[in-house]
């Protein structure tokens, strides 16, 4: 399964302007513990979870991904509703992923 990519052109569409919970990662292909974060969301989204997810590659948007304050691959960052909610760096399992949407609701 491929994760939606995002970009400073789909970003406000596809998070912004998104009611409801939107997971977002910030990564890099060459990343071990990005490929590991994204396998842990392709299992959420494939088990049906309430939340839209989509990926950043730092590689390919280096200026977005500073806009957004992310200087640590990887990063997930949480929205409700289009407001960022919480982030979390590094490497995390499903379970700390569900744990972090969770605390949102």
């Amino acid at each position: 399964m491929r994760l939606p990519q995002l970009n400073r052109l789909n970003f406000d569409q596809e998070v912004i302007r998104k009611d409801g919970l939107v997971l977002v990662l910030f990564h890099s292909l060459c990343c071990a513990e990005c490929r590991a974060v994204a396998k842990s969301i392709e299992e959420i989204v494939k088990e049906s979870y309430p939340v839209t997810v989509g990926t950043v590659n730092s590689d390919w948007n280096p200026q977005f991904t500073a806009s957004h304050k992310v200087d640590h691959i990887p990063t997930l960052i949480l929205y409700k509703n289009g407001v960022e909610q919480s982030r979390i760096l590094g490497l995390h399992s499903k379970e700390d992923i569900l744990d972090l949407m969770a605390s949102v609701k």
